[in-house]
């Protein structure tokens, strides 16, 4: 019977590892009088790796952030159009007027014209049309994120949607801060106006298109002036 193939080896025995091709490479464990394996990393090298995972991974966060950021303000701006459509709905039914944006009778509740459109779009709470996904969670507590600019219908001043008196910089509703049912502009002390996407705020204005502003100090503009 022929003797098999000895693939480099002697007959019945390894080949001298003096001989191996594999000699002169380090790291690992040994097998029999063999080093096997390749070259281990460096500290500097391990450090470098680290540092761009590192970068690679907060770029990933923020790019998530973002996204994140710019859904919350397409569901703002929805928000507000739905809450557009409602004024609208509620000037239809009556005469065209707009809502109250404060009480005319004292003790009354000062969320008027969230009362008055509520049967178009529901009153507030969570997950509602009158919360802003980006609001924080002191700002939901009376869950209604939004105000109605001070100075429209109130008791002595009475609007139209048909013959309001404004230019298209007007407010009509914006983002406030969830404290109160109106909305102040940064010209006084108890300004509200929360500026919660990208240092901007969203506003409904009355022509009824939907915007963001970033400008200092905001702006909601009298119509009555």
């Amino acid at each position: 019977m022929e003797d098999a193939p000895t693939l480099g080896l002697k007959k019945w025995g390894r080949r001298p590892a003096r001989d191996h091709p594999m000699r002169g490479w380090r790291c690992g464990a040994k097998v029999g009088v063999l080093d096997i394996g390749r070259r281990c990393f460096t500290l500097i090298e391990l450090l470098v790796v680290l540092g761009l995972v590192s970068v690679l991974f907060a770029f990933l966060l923020s790019s998530v952030s973002k996204a994140r950021e710019s859904g919350r303000s397409a569901q703002c701006m929805n928000n507000l159009r739905q809450i557009g459509v409602a004024f609208l709905e509620y000037a239809n039914d009556f005469d065209g007027w707009l809502p109250l944006s404060y009480p005319i009778n004292a003790g009354e509740p000062n969320w008027v014209y969230p009362q008055q459109i509520g049967r178009y779009v529901g009153i507030g709470g969570p997950n509602t049309v009158w919360v802003c996904a980006s609001a924080t969670s002191s700002e939901k507590l009376n869950g209604r994120t939004y105000g109605m600019n001070c100075n429209i219908n109130l008791s002595k001043y009475r609007h139209r949607v048909d013959n309001i008196n404004a230019t298209p910089e007007t407010v009509l509703v914006a983002d406030n801060r969830g404290n109160d049912a109106l909305i102040y502009d940064d010209s006084v002390a108890w300004a509200n106006i929360a500026k919660r996407h990208n240092q901007g705020a969203f506003a409904l204005y009355c022509d009824f298109h939907v915007a963001w502003r970033k400008d200092y100090p905001f702006k909601i503009f009298n119509p009555n002036k």
